[in-house]
Order: C-alpha cells, then structure tokens, then sequence
C-alpha cells in the first residue's frame, strides 16, 4: 500500500473510532449535485460531518456498469468519502473499495438511524 493510500484509510479509521465514540456527529443532507452532474449515477443516502474545521460526506453511490461476458448493464454501488467546501463542490475523495470505508458508512447509518434509542427503551 502506498504513503498515499494509508493516510487515507488512517483518515477514515479515525473516523470510525471518533463516531463510534460519539465525539464525531454525522447528519442526513441532500447529496451535492456536483456528485452526480452529467452522470447517470444516484445517490440514495449521504451524511456530513465537520472535522479539524473541513466539511465531510460519506454517500452511497449507485452506478451501471456493462459486463461484456454476458453483454449487459447491470447495477452495482459503492461507497465513497469526500471533502466538500460550502457549497458542495468536492474537494478531495476517496473511493478506494476498502472494507474501512464501508464499516464506517454502517457506523454513521447505525448512528444517524436512531436505533439505539428504541432498542435503549426495550
């Protein structure tokens, strides 16, 4: 793995660690138009945060893709992080397929969902 690569998932293993401690709040947001401008893709869900003063969102992404063996499209989905300034236009991102990063989109779902609060009054 490069220099480059482990800073990132350094970044995002943060994340995880400081949202499954509750010290780091994600919220619910329309997802930037930026993201899907002049593609085909959707964007079911995404979340923000603000961290060292930067603007975050992690979003689900879904995408047709062609398989040429059975020469068809067919629909996959990924997640991806990135940093966004005031007014949604991305900054960096990550779309690398680590597990890192799909862990800490459950993390923030879970978070964000409420769950704990209707398992908390079983």
């Amino acid at each position: 793995m490069s220099i480059f690569g482990s800073k990132e998932i350094k970044l995002i293993v943060k994340f995880q660690k400081l949202t499954s401690q509750g010290d780091l709040n994600w919220h619910i947001i329309d997802a930037p138009k930026t993201l899907v401008s002049a593609t085909d893709d959707f964007i079911p869900i995404c979340y923000s945060t603000e961290y060292e003063g930067k603007k975050f969102i992690i979003y689900s992404r879904r995408y047709q893709n062609y398989s040429p063996e059975f020469e068809q499209l067919y629909f996959e989905e990924r997640v991806e992080i990135a940093m966004v300034d005031f007014v949604g236009r991305v900054l960096w991102e990550y779309t690398g397929s680590a597990t890192v990063l799909t862990d800490l989109f459950s993390i923030v779902k879970h978070q964000t969902s409420g769950i704990d609060d209707i398992f908390d009054k079983l």
